[in-house]
């Protein structure tokens, strides 16, 4: 805000979210031409991450319900908790590692999401002002605290289906 005034960053904030939702391009001449290169690679990848993301749901959604309907209570249960707990772990593996080196994970997650270098930017650039390494620090747990609250569930789940289930046989 104090570079470029709070109304200039908020209406480039609403157009650049705009434009990865694909409501509109960006059009206010902000960015220059890297960052606007470099912002259509990221759009790429959140729209492969959604892709990814309902996919794995359809997958655990079939899942679910093939061992329902096959009664294997048992199973299901035990992959549940499993899985619940391999999330929560990868979480706090994640957690740990942001917390001794963020810029490490930082790097390593541009160097195999991108196969380019057009992340590579000046630190006066204006994607980097606008948004620095401590706005995706925050956004990593975030993202870590949903996920790991989605592992506490599965475990739950899968406890609670030994437990119901399990004696029926």
């Amino acid at each position: 805000y104090s570079k470029f005034g709070m109304e200039r960053v908020d209406d480039v904030h609403r157009e650049l979210w705009g434009y990865f939702d694909d409501d509109n391009e960006l059009s206010t001449g902000f960015f220059n031409e890297r960052e606007k290169m470099h912002l259509e690679d990221v759009k790429g990848l959140i729209k492969g991450a959604f892709l990814l993301f309902y996919f794995v749901l359809g997958i655990f959604i079939l899942t679910l319900g093939f061992f329902i309907v096959k009664k294997e209570h048992e199973i299901l249960g035990r992959g549940l908790s499993y899985s619940g707990i391999a999330i929560v772990a990868l979480v706090f593996l994640l957690i740990l590692i942001s917390l001794i080196d963020f810029n490490w994970l930082f790097t390593l997650f541009h160097v195999v999401s991108f196969d380019n270098d057009l992340w590579l930017l000046p630190v006066e650039s204006r994607l980097i002002l606008m948004y620095p390494n401590a706005f995706f620090f925050n956004i990593l747990f975030r993202i870590m605290g949903y996920s790991c609250l989605f592992g506490v569930v599965m475990i739950a789940m899968g406890y609670w289906i030994k437990k119901t289930f399990g004696k029926r046989k």
